[in-house]
């Protein structure tokens, strides 16, 4: 159970392509109306992703998110490897569910639906919104091919 919504996971080993295979679907039923605005949507957030993809199933209205652990050679998955798998796919439909909702409940542009949700906001204090703003550190020092170091700051901004 998340956040949003119940979401449906399972795992399927995909011989053809030696790869353990994800599919997550959440309950939400895309009308014919709404269809081709989610497309856009789903493109959109395709894009940002760097593992995975969310795709629709048209026939059943259904938005799922799937990817898969390559294991060519007969090489079986670690335990911890399974659940960053899972942990990824759970992350990726709380981040965009709302977004999902947002067009196919609301009649939101899926421009308008992605960026409100990639918003990031967290909590509030003494009448303070906090806005968690993640950054890449460049100047920091690091040896070469090391990827720059990730920061995260929290910034208070008046309602």
């Amino acid at each position: 159970t998340g956040s949003w919504t119940d979401y449906h996971v399972s795992f399927s080993w995909m011989e053809d392509f030696e790869a353990l295979h994800l599919a997550c679907a959440f309950d939400i039923k895309v009308p014919e109306a709404r269809t081709l605005e989610v497309m856009r949507l789903l493109s959109l957030i395709n894009e940002q992703m760097l593992f995975g993809h969310f795709d629709l199933w048209e026939q059943e209205g259904a938005i799922m998110f799937r990817q898969s652990l390559l294991l060519a050679g007969g090489v079986e998955p670690t335990s911890q490897q399974v659940e960053v798998l899972l942990s990824s796919a759970l992350e990726a439909c709380e981040c965009y569910f709302p977004a999902f909702q947002f067009v196919v409940w609301s009649g939101t542009s899926a421009k308008d639906a992605l960026s409100s949700v990639l918003f990031e906001t967290q909590g509030n204090a003494y009448g303070l919104l906090l806005v968690t703003v993640r950054y890449f550190n460049e100047r920091a020092p690091r040896l070469p091919g090391q990827p720059p170091e990730e920061k995260t700051a929290s910034l208070p901004l008046s309602p």
